[in-house]
């Protein structure tokens, strides 16, 4: 990465200001209130994204948020049925973005094996839609 003062600066704020806004979610979502945990989600997860797209090196943290996104934004529209299932393929795949992080300020990139494994779970969701559209 280029930029370690800028990285860190993220870091700090990703840990102090954005989790707790994600476990604020995660705990809605645990409760059975799925629209107010994907709206708790809404915003760190956008600033996520986007800061992750421009950092050198974290673009594949970007990309895989915005796919997170998407599947929240399917179950948030009831395009998905908000089973236990699909809510905790939810919330495993917002605290795998956190470990994507980590993994890539570790070793430079992330696990492709537990991200794979996420994204195909998200797709399986979204392919088991009682309507069996186009996804």
């Amino acid at each position: 990465m280029s930029d370690d003062s800028l990285f860190e600066e993220f870091h700090a704020e990703l840990y102090d200001k954005y989790y707790p806004q994600i476990m604020e979610g995660v705990e809605a979502m645990e409760r059975g209130d799925v629209k107010t945990g994907i709206e708790s989600f809404a915003r760190p997860l956008h600033t996520i994204k986007g800061v992750t797209g421009f950092m050198s090196g974290f673009e594949e943290a970007s990309k895989f948020t915005h796919k997170v996104e998407s599947y929240l934004k399917k179950l948030q529209a009831d395009e998905i049925e908000h089973t236990p299932e699909n809510v905790a393929a939810a919330v495993r795949a917002v605290n795998m973005i956190f470990q994507v992080i980590e993994q890539i300020r570790e070793s430079g990139q992330p696990d492709q094996t537990e991200t794979v494994e996420v994204l195909k779970l998200l797709k399986s969701q979204m392919d088991d839609r009682t309507d069996a559209g186009p996804v």
